[in-house]
């Protein structure tokens, strides 16, 4: 019986008193080098384009935390300054000045918290170049001499969420600079023009026309009183001018971000998503502003505390805490408020 080795073997394996031969293809090998096919090029792109999908609002928020944080640091600035004025005078500057007995623009009238606030957050020579014999109601005019300090910007003034920022002198509300930070005026609307209107009819906040309030008279306690919050700056409009009333306060009336507009000058009210606004008023003399606290912060604004502290407020607050934080001393049937955890 013989036996096929060749069948049964593979080649090169001793078979017998033989070695088989290899074979020919067994010898010759392929010198082509496999690539990637188009659909595994495509498969591999659409991946990184996933990861990169799922990346980049991670980084967003952190430049947007880093944002936030820059915020809050300039609002300790700002709250700061205010522990400083009230270290030198024994109180609060004024919401706005508007000296007894004078008839306009006269004696720094209109003047606000942040024009007395200047020395104190390191703007001393700006605060040198004020004539006070002249005042800040008609510094739109380049040719008033209180025009180079109501048009002087400052960067601890603006919160760099907003993207609204530049220019920041406006082109429709001529030669005024524009900040973020504005001071609690209470519960609006604000109608006060000059000494005479003291606010007794409304709930007055830690800054109104002539106040001088010291921290004494926080009965509430610092720690739960609101001092500055936020605004969203418009493409032009009264909303956020440093040195004149109408633009550098805020109001509790409604929670932050709130979507109820703003009442503004008419003549003045510029609209957009995040800053509505409706014209209440024509002018100086029949005045009835009322802003909400506002930012492009997602969620909430930022708050200093008359304490020197800040805090990021949710836009979901309780809506009576935020009309306490608005006051130094309760009021009737006022919430108590104990502090941020």
């Amino acid at each position: 019986m013989s036996f096929d080795c060749s069948r049964s073997v593979p080649p090169g394996v001793l078979c017998g008193a033989f070695v088989l031969p290899y074979r020919k293809e067994s010898l010759v090998h392929s010198g082509r080098k496999r690539g990637f096919t188009l659909v595994e090029l495509l498969v591999v792109i659409a991946i990184i384009g996933i990861l990169i999908a799922l990346l980049l609002p991670a980084v967003q928020a952190v430049r947007e935390a880093a944002r936030r944080m820059q915020c809050l640091n300039n609002l300790k600035q700002v709250g700061l300054a205010l522990h400083l004025h009230h270290d030198a005078k024994r109180l609060l500057p004024p919401g706005f000045y508007w000296p007894q007995g004078a008839a306009g623009d006269e004696q720094g009238a209109e003047s606000t918290w942040i024009t007395h606030t200047l020395p104190y957050f390191e703007q001393r020579a700006v605060y040198e170049l004020i004539d006070w014999n002249e005042g800040f109601g008609q510094t739109g005019d380049p040719a008033k001499p209180n025009q180079p300090v109501a048009s002087a910007c400052f960067p601890t003034m603006l919160c760099p969420s907003d993207k609204e920022i530049e220019p920041l002198v406006r082109q429709d509300v001529p030669w005024w600079a524009h900040g973020n930070y504005v001071a609690n005026n209470g519960i609006g609307p604000m109608t006060e023009r000059n000494y005479a209107d003291v606010p007794n009819s409304r709930t007055k906040g830690v800054f109104y026309c002539n106040s001088n309030t010291r921290f004494s008279a926080f009965t509430d306690g610092t720690s739960n009183t609101a001092t500055i919050s936020e605004i969203v700056l418009t493409d032009a409009d009264f909303r956020g001018v440093m040195h004149y009333p109408e633009g550098c306060h805020y109001h509790h009336n409604f929670s932050p971000n709130a979507t109820d507009p703003d009442w503004t000058r008419t003549a003045y009210c510029k609209n957009n998503p995040q800053a509505p606004c409706i014209g209440a008023y024509s002018g100086y003399g029949d005045r009835k502003m009322r802003l909400t606290a506002r930012s492009k912060h997602p969620g909430g604004v930022s708050l200093g505390l008359a304490d020197g502290s800040t805090h990021f407020v949710s836009e979901s607050i309780d809506l009576e805490i935020w009309h306490a934080l608005c006051t130094p001393a309760a009021v009737p049937s006022e919430v108590l408020f104990s502090g941020f955890q």
